[in-house]
């Protein structure tokens, strides 16, 4: 099976193409087998999971189906969104530099954005409006309680607001609040 590895914004993903790969039954094994191997190691970030693109059944350019290192499913996610376009784009998908993306949370606009010799150096996601936030939730943590936002974009979000990220344990309480 042919995969790509693509990052976009802090996440990196297995992307396949769907219509053209063989793919088995069980893309959440797949994800989780993917994500957890080592031959990765040393050479690219830890993946965070496995997009899987196909033709759209939603009258969009195409569709994106998200699979989790864990295996479990999330239903849309920007930085997937931003990943898939591009290689919808480079894969035939899309004929254009805006295009649609269906998700299981409804069809994203997407639009790709290039310097001045052609080349893709970014994406902008529409997510359109939060389905859900929760303002100034208690979370316990090893360093103590936190004031946190929740917010559901068709997958969760943890925001938390401070003086200066850099003098913050981003990573570290990234993965406890995860």
């Amino acid at each position: 099976m042919k995969l790509r590895v693509m990052a976009g914004t802090g996440n990196t993903f297995a992307v396949v193409d769907g219509e053209r790969e063989s793919l088995a039954d069980d893309c959440a094994s797949l994800a989780r087998r993917l994500c957890a191997s080592a031959i990765w190691e040393g050479r690219l970030p830890r993946l965070d999971g496995l997009l899987v693109v196909t033709r759209s059944q939603a009258g969009a350019d195409c569709r994106m189906r998200i699979f989790n290192a864990d295996g479990s499913r999330a239903e849309a996610c920007g930085n997937g969104l931003r990943v898939v376009a591009r290689f919808a784009r480079e894969q035939g998908f899309a004929a254009r530099d805006r295009l649609r993306v269906e998700t299981d949370a409804g069809v994203r606009d997407v639009e790709l954005v290039r310097n001045v010799d052609g080349t893709i150096t970014a994406a902008r996601a529409r997510m359109g409006a939060p389905r859900k936030i929760e303002r100034d939730v208690e979370l316990v943590t090893s360093r103590g309680p936190l004031r946190a936002t929740l917010v559901d974009m068709g997958n969760p979000h943890c925001v938390l607001f401070v003086d200066d990220e850099r003098a913050t344990a981003v990573g570290e309480l990234g993965r406890e609040l995860e």
